[in-house]
């Protein structure tokens, strides 16, 4: 970002961002909720078409101790409201486009789930748009906050397990869907960051195949009614991409299990399912696995929940200047959905992953 507006200014006067709620349906209250507690924003304005779900949103404000926001019906309402600085976009994935396209155009700031378009041109117009206005297009993407996850990404960034080969990204094992959502079910932003994507690495060629891998499955004890995972092996989808660095990706593409997460370095290994790390430089023998519990609570650092913790981070990429947008990441992971539908279109065929960061 190369200037900040003088509304902007203003909130910062207070330390208090203005910020339009578009959507609040379930997840969109979630979000509601957390922004309401946190006190470098003011939330002024809500847009819901649901007279429910927006009487269901108006409780929280009332149970947060805040005054009645403006009301909208209309995002195109909300967005012409001079007096906001951002706006958090938590409504179905087809309409994000639109509205984060508009809003970045009345010169505001986004917060937007991870599906930024359906299309590579629409991904490309939000690119443009968030460098020519100077406004920050943001993934909440709360996936990417696991404390494992954060834990395992600085022991990487600390050399722990020596350069990153390759990395096996699946969704959470504590809550696989049982059918496809239409989100990403990766954690985008967290990737991202672990393959320096800041620093010049980048996603380059794409492809949609199956093989033997090992995943994990929820079980229920049909005698205590009582979950549990077991772990499986047979014939998965999965999106294998490549980066410039020569690092090898895999990401799950189906719902209904895990495959949980799997970083591989030149000198040790973590599995997330199993809670193994192995490290050549310990003091253990050769190809002993461990427990990871150790390693990780050393890296450990609390934070207030994913949630709050994916707004934090927007407030500060609003407030703190970078020459790598947070637009370029939220692209980055955005297409790699669209493009393996492509890929699986045309029976697997590899395609080339554009790059965002020279998009114009």
């Amino acid at each position: 970002m190369t200037f900040m507006p003088s509304s902007l200014l203003k909130a910062a006067s207070n330390n208090r961002l203005r910020i339009g709620v578009i959507g609040t349906g379930p997840w969109g209250r979630q979000y509601l909720e957390a922004a309401l507690a946190n006190k470098q924003l003011n939330i002024s304005a809500v847009c819901e078409t649901s007279q429910t779900a927006r009487q269901k949103a108006l409780r929280l404000f009332n149970a947060a101790g805040y005054t009645k926001p403006a009301l909208y019906d209309d995002y195109r309402q909300l967005l012409s409201n001079p007096a906001l600085d951002a706006v958090i976009i938590a409504t179905p994935a087809e309409q994000h486009y639109p509205i984060a396209a508009a809003a970045l155009q009345q010169g505001k700031h986004v917060a937007c789930g991870p599906v930024m378009g359906r299309t590579l041109e629409e991904h490309r117009h939000i690119v443009q748009l968030s460098r020519q206005t100077g406004k920050q297009y943001f993934t909440l993407d709360e996936q990417s906050y696991r404390p494992d996850l954060l834990a395992m990404s600085a022991m990487v960034k600390d050399g722990q397990l020596g350069q990153l080969e390759s990395l096996y990204a699946g969704v959470c094992t504590t809550c696989i869907p049982e059918q496809e959502t239409g989100y990403p079910l990766y954690p985008g932003a967290w990737m991202h960051h672990l393959l320096g994507m800041s620093n010049g690495n980048r996603y380059t060629r794409l492809r949609v195949e199956k093989g033997i891998e090992e995943y994990v499955v929820p079980v229920k004890n049909p005698r205590s009614g009582k979950t549990y995972t077991s772990i499986r092996q047979g014939e998965i989808t999965t999106i294998c991409l490549h980066t410039a660095a020569g690092q090898q990706v895999r990401v799950q593409a189906e719902a209904g299990h895990s495959t949980g997460f799997r970083l591989q370095g030149s000198a040790g290994s973590w599995i997330d399912y199993t809670g193994s790390l192995y490290l050549q430089n310990n003091a253990q023998p050769q190809n002993c696995w461990e427990s990871a519990a150790p390693y990780l609570h050393q890296y450990t650092v609390t934070t207030p929940g994913a949630i709050s913790h994916a707004l934090a981070d927007f407030v500060n990429v609003i407030q703190n200047k970078s020459t790598y947008l947070p637009v370029y990441a939220a692209a980055n992971s955005s297409m790699i959905t669209l493009l393996a539908a492509e890929s699986a279109r045309l029976g697997g065929k590899i395609l080339a992953v554009p790059d965002v960061t020279i998009i114009g």
